[in-house]
């Protein structure tokens, strides 16, 4: 028998048991590490869940004036579009976003004309209301 390779075996500084230990422990911090991951995940998307119940209001809240001005434009007789106004809403809004410099203006302007679109259907629905 070959005492060398036995003994060589003792002395070695990685016995086969510290090798699992060591799998262990990595996978405990991995684990660790995704439960952290996870934490925050889950706050963050919290936090989106909170935004997006303030922007549903807000967006609600904007279409009920939009439907204020529908029929104040319908009792004077005005046109629903105005694009030019529109366009400049547009612009405003681009310049205000850069202040805060995450979201892309083509973004923002895909965004704000469907709210533009929505609220011009709101009024527009007023003046078929009066057909009927």
């Amino acid at each position: 028998m070959n005492f060398g390779i036995f003994l060589g075996e003792l002395n070695s500084p990685k016995p086969p048991q510290h090798d699992l230990t060591r799998a262990v422990r990595l996978s405990f911090k991995k684990k660790l590490r995704m439960q952290n991951h996870t934490e925050q995940l889950d706050a963050l998307r919290a936090e989106i869940q909170a935004l997006d119940a303030e922007l549903l209001a807000l967006l609600n809240r904007r279409a009920a004036l939009s439907l204020r001005i529908g029929r104040i434009k319908k009792e004077a007789g005005l046109a629903v579009r105005l694009p030019e106004r529109e366009q400049a809403q547009l612009e405003r809004l681009c310049a205000q976003n850069r202040a805060f410099a995450c979201l892309p203006d083509k973004d923002l302007t895909a965004i704000y004309k469907a709210v533009l679109d929505s609220s011009c259907g709101l009024q527009e629905a007023l003046g078929r209301e009066k057909d009927k």
